[in-house]
């Protein structure tokens, strides 16, 4: 089938040699107008694309629905949000009524299309068992007509994902897909809470992809770990907790031996890794990837590897990286802490640094900082105590101590620290109870 992409009409249909031979020449049969893409308003919820048929046909020969979920999952959390009236008291009922009336439809429109928008995300067929449940409570039916899925890539070109028989095609075309598909489905099912739907319908789409899809799709291909490392750190929470129960489960179909062997594969990535832009981010991805592996399931990394993940993990600390990878590298400091302080050479420096995070604003990286600072503190209360006492950290110095009394604020912010960490973990600090005097 050749279609005219600008317009959306079919020219003809081929097949034996002559398809065979534009299929071999498929690579030099690429548009080179710009203007030409199809350029979609990414910054909405959903944004519908119908070429305009040319004299000779009858109508579009496609049509394209763009979800953006995070867009959608916003919208949701903005309607049902609860806002202050800023109307005073000369304002009239007739005002008043009216603009509750305006809430109470955005609401409904919000709902209707949030329900709408999720029959498209959900996979109608391997969710048997949830069929009825969705139609009794969402009143939903799978999509009509049948739907074709696709990505859309950096060049802004889409690129389908054309219906076939047997398999369904998303779960088993890339990992990037069925980690696309996966967690969109996955997030925007957390976000319905709010619109009254119930948990125990969300907690059945949330196993269905989860646990039920990979065991029952022939052909399953697992998720991108890479590509849902970038959501480990996000501004939606329900972004974040799906993009990590899918990592998790994920990971963990693996053997043992198969996440070894991943994790030397990924650490030969990370050392071969070069300093160009492209390069410093497949390399924090990896560096993400092995320490939420490392941190999660920590058999699965040699000694070797640890080490070489605690020094690339202390690297993203820097300040020229992301704000969001520096956010995710202390939550991992943190949470496989006992897998990297055994190659942490200077550990007081560390400290040091994690006050400083912790102490500027409050942020997710502060609190994520302070949060670390716990957990280095119960493992190593000397260590801490002799670091958040005996150091100067100099607020506006960008990280730079030295020896010396702290400074009023510095010392009261420090007192706070230490006092959290003895209601935290009590009983490692004892011993240090001199110290602390």
């Amino acid at each position: 089938w050749i279609w005219e992409i600008a317009t959306g009409a079919l020219e003809q249909c081929i097949s034996g040699k002559i398809a065979i031979d534009i299929f071999t020449a498929a690579a030099s049969l690429y548009c080179s107008d710009n203007s030409s893409l199809i350029k979609p308003t990414f910054r909405q919820p959903i944004t519908a694309i119908a070429p305009l048929p040319d004299s000779s046909s009858d109508g579009p020969a496609y049509q394209v629905l763009v979800l953006n979920v995070k867009y959608m999952i916003n919208e949701i959390y903005q309607v049902l949000a609860p806002r202050g009236s800023t109307m005073d008291d000369s304002d009239s009922v007739v005002q008043l009524t009216g603009e509750i009336s305006k809430a109470k439809l955005k609401r409904a429109s919000t709902k209707t299309s949030s329900y709408k928008a999720f029959a498209y995300l959900l996979p109608w067929a391997e969710t048997e068992g949830l069929v009825d449940l969705l139609n009794e409570e969402l009143f939903l039916q799978p999509p009509n007509p049948a739907i074709s899925h696709g990505l859309i890539g950096a060049s802004s070109r889409i690129s389908m994902i054309l219906p076939t028989t047997g398999a369904p095609s998303r779960w088993t075309t890339s990992e990037t897909a069925t980690a696309l598909h996966g967690l969109s489905a996955a997030a925007f099912s957390k976000a319905l809470l709010s619109l009254g739907v119930s948990p125990l319908c969300c907690s059945m789409c949330l196993s269905h992809l989860c646990a039920l899809i990979p065991e029952d799709v022939p052909g399953y291909v697992s998720p991108s770990v890479t590509f849902l490392a970038r959501y480990w750190q996000d501004q939606m929470d329900d972004v974040v907790q799906a993009a990590r129960v899918i990592f998790i489960t994920a990971i963990d179909r693996y053997s043992l031996q198969v996440r070894q062997d991943l994790a030397s594969g990924w650490a030969k990535l990370l050392a071969a890794s070069g300093d160009s832009d492209s390069h410093r981010t497949s390399s924090s991805l990896l560096i993400l990837v092995l320490g939420i592996l490392g941190s999660e399931r920590p058999e699965s990394l040699t000694d070797d590897i640890k080490k070489q993940v605690t020094k690339s993990i202390l690297l993203l600390l820097k300040a020229d990286n992301s704000f969001k990878l520096r956010v995710a590298a202390v939550e991992i400091l943190g949470k496989g802490f006992l897998s990297w302080a055994p190659h942490l050479d200077d550990l007081a420096s560390l400290v040091q640094r994690l006050f400083k995070f912790s102490i500027v604003t409050e942020s997710p990286l502060s609190i994520a900082s302070h949060h670390t600072l716990m957990i280095i503190g119960a493992h190593s209360p000397s260590v801490f105590l002799r670091t958040i006492t005996g150091q100067r950290v100099g607020l506006a110095s960008g990280g730079s101590s030295s020896t010396g009394d702290l400074d009023p604020e510095e010392h009261a912010l420090a007192l706070e620290t230490i006092t959290a960490l003895v209601k935290k973990s009590p009983v490692p600090m004892i011993p240090t109870l001199p110290l602390l005097i």
